[in-house]
């Protein structure tokens, strides 16, 4: 998979100032993901954008990290194609605030569990919506593309399908 754990200097300052909230609210982060998160693991404003192109690494960086804790709580243990991810992350944001959450108590797991299946329901619905599909890996991560849905006036893009 070759993947690394790398962040720019700004956004190491960003997660380096993080600290955990006992308090902190739990939330399913459906997209990007696909897992629990807590209000205090993340800056404000959420995971790291790449919009605009120049923080692609970092934000690659944090999916792995979080999809590496996500097997940790299904498994019991890091992923092996992950795992160097998961040891740079703790050297380099050993005060994280995800790292004292590594179990999940049964109504976390029922969250999980469910956020999964809607999941797999949402693809199901765009994949008939939208029958042409694009599955592709950039950096070990997976890119959806969805298009040629129903014609009308006004062509919808793939998050749109419930309007």
């Amino acid at each position: 998979m070759g993947c690394q754990f790398v962040l720019c200097s700004d956004c190491q300052a960003k997660y380096e100032a993080l600290r955990f909230d006992p308090a902190s609210e739990c939330e399913m982060n459906f997209m990007p993901l696909g897992s629990l998160s807590w209000f205090d693991e993340h800056p404000a404003g959420g995971i790291v954008s790449d919009h605009n192109g120049d923080h692609e690494q970092c934000r690659a960086s944090i999916i792995w990290l979080t999809y590496a804790r996500t097997q940790l709580w299904r498994t019991g243990s890091v992923p092996a194609e992950l795992r160097g991810v998961w040891d740079e992350a703790q050297r380099v944001l050993p005060e994280w605030p995800g790292f004292r959450r590594l179990s999940l108590d049964v109504e976390q797991m029922k969250s999980l569990d469910g956020m999964a299946e809607e999941q797999r329901e949402i693809i199901g619905v765009i994949r008939k919506m939208f029958p042409n599909i694009s599955v592709r890996k950039k950096k070990g991560l997976v890119h959806f593309l969805a298009s040629g849905g129903p014609v009308s006036a006004h062509r919808k893009w793939w998050w749109q399908f419930w309007k």
